[in-house]
């Protein structure tokens, strides 16, 4: 897949897009920063092919100068939120 992330100076958000090779449609968010936790946090929506439309929270937590954690929330059908993915990101020199 493939993300990208920027400020809306205008709404004061950081906003997301991202998309995969498991759907055809894109997931757009928009959320904030906590530089205390060092964690961006998005809310959106996208197209489950299983459910149809559904809401979700992504967090990307910075671990340090080399290393970042995605992880990706949903709610189950009892609306009980579950941890659906995690990505560790290391950089590469």
């Amino acid at each position: 897949g493939m993300g990208l992330t920027g400020f809306d100076n205008g709404k004061q958000t950081y906003q997301t897009l991202s998309m995969d090779n498991m759907g055809t449609g894109m997931m757009a968010g928009e959320g904030t920063y906590d530089p205390g936790k060092k964690q961006l946090t998005d809310q959106g929506r996208f197209t489950d092919p299983m459910v149809g439309q559904r809401g979700y929270r992504g967090v990307v937590t910075l671990i340090d100068d080399d290393h970042y954690r995605y992880e990706m929330y949903a709610a189950d059908q009892n609306g009980k939120e579950f941890r659906m993915m995690e990505i560790l990101y290391t950089r590469i020199n």
